[in-house]
């Protein structure tokens, strides 16, 4: 016996079922994606004009709010996160303190020499 839900047609059992979800998944991705991509450009839109009127705190917020966004979208993990922002901690502190060009001279230090006095 088969059942027909929209476009999808099924056959009764649990492998059917299986594989029904995972076609109903399958056409809502772009669907979701595309809706995800709306949501950022409207959060985008509302930062600017938050910034523009001063209001930084709260442009804060929401960038880190359409960060997260981008990251569900994207499909990054939290490793790969991290690894991200420790590049670029690194790469800000090279910019921020860069290495001296010239290493100071080392001093040599004179051992202290005791003398046994009788």
């Amino acid at each position: 016996m088969s059942k027909c839900y929209g476009m999808l047609q099924t056959r009764s059992g649990t492998d059917n079922k299986v594989n029904l979800t995972k076609r109903i998944q399958e056409m809502q991705a772009p669907y979701s994606d595309n809706r995800l991509i709306s949501v950022i450009a409207a959060l985008d839109e509302r930062r600017a004009a938050l910034i523009a009127n001063g209001d930084r705190g709260a442009a804060l917020v929401l960038s880190v709010a359409i960060l997260e966004l981008r990251i569900k979208l994207n499909q990054i993990d939290d490793l790969e996160f991290r690894a991200l922002c420790d590049a670029m901690y690194q790469q800000e502190a090279l910019t921020e303190f860069p290495p001296d060009p010239k290493p100071a001279p080392k001093r040599r230090r004179n051992r202290a020499v005791l003398k046994l006095i009788k």
